[in-house]
């Protein structure tokens, strides 16, 4: 199992709130934390590898924004596991 928090912050004047986060596996968790309402949010992002899981991992979250528009931000998330033991597991900010 592991664990990383992805910060995702405003850059303009335009408030926002995380509504959802998607994962393109159930392997992937994900808890939204609001650090500063409409500002600044965490996502705790965990990876839990089956025990099949084998080789390279190429993973994505989708972040799905209400900022008075519909904006979604994809991260990709990679790493490689072994036998069901992650032994690098990266993320990339999107």
């Amino acid at each position: 199992v592991l664990t990383r928090h992805l910060r995702v912050s405003k850059t303009g004047e335009q408030d926002f709130n995380v509504q959802e986060v998607k994962a393109t596996t159930e392997a992937i968790d994900t808890e939204i934390q609001e650090e500063k309402e409409g500002e600044r949010y965490r996502i705790q992002v965990t990876y839990t590898p089956g025990t099949q899981a084998r080789g390279r991992i190429a993973e994505r979250i989708t972040i799905l924004l209400d900022d008075g528009k519909e904006t979604f931000l994809e991260v990709p998330l990679y790493g490689t596991a072994d036998e069901g033991v992650t032994k690098t597991v990266g993320q990339t900010d999107g």
